[in-house]
């Protein structure tokens, strides 16, 4: 299936949606007996050799491209300014840490 999902999206000028990767591999005569293929070519492309272009939308990677790593989770810089603004803040009053805390004598 990957082989067929290589040559559409090879003949393809940009990046194609799954829903559109999908019909064309059926189209080209790949035939599964699943019960939900969507999954299975969104799942495809996923793996090394595509691109992800947006939300849904693949390509071929090229040939030059190194292989993924590991694919982590991007923030945003609404994200990272809030991370860095929480940290910069004193904790608040009454609050204390595991470290803080003094035992308590019975």
């Amino acid at each position: 299936m990957v082989e067929c999902i290589r040559d559409v999206l090879a003949k393809a000028a940009g990046g194609m949606r799954v829903k559109d990767i999908m019909t064309a591999v059926q189209a080209a005569g790949y035939e599964s007996g699943a019960k939900d293929f969507y999954n299975l070519v969104a799942a495809a492309v996923r793996g090394d050799g595509f691109e992800k272009l947006g939300r849904g939308v693949y390509r071929l990677k090229a040939a030059g491209e190194p292989a993924a790593g590991k694919k982590t989770r991007k923030g945003t810089k609404r994200t990272a300014k809030r991370r860095a603004a929480k940290k910069s803040q004193p904790a608040a009053k009454g609050a204390q840490t595991k470290a803080k805390a003094a035992p308590k004598a019975e």
